[in-house]
């Protein structure tokens, strides 16, 4: 901690893992908010994983995203 160049590196990772928690939690919100009627349709409709995440879950939690 006496060492400047150290204590930087120190804290961007205190800040970073600090902010981890908190965005895990603001995420899981957004996640729990989309419908899951979507991923079934979507599902039915033949989309796979990748293409359920590009098209159904990244949308949807497109705010929260832009906010954090």
């Amino acid at each position: 901690m006496g060492n400047p160049s150290v204590f930087k590196l120190v804290l961007v990772s205190q800040v970073i893992w600090k902010d981890a928690g908190w965005a895990c939690v603001i995420f899981l919100a957004a996640l729990s908010a989309i419908d899951p009627e979507r991923y079934e349709s979507s599902a039915i409709d033949g989309a796979g994983y990748w293409r359920r995440l590009w098209h159904v879950t990244l949308p949807g939690i497109r705010p929260v995203i832009m906010i954090l």
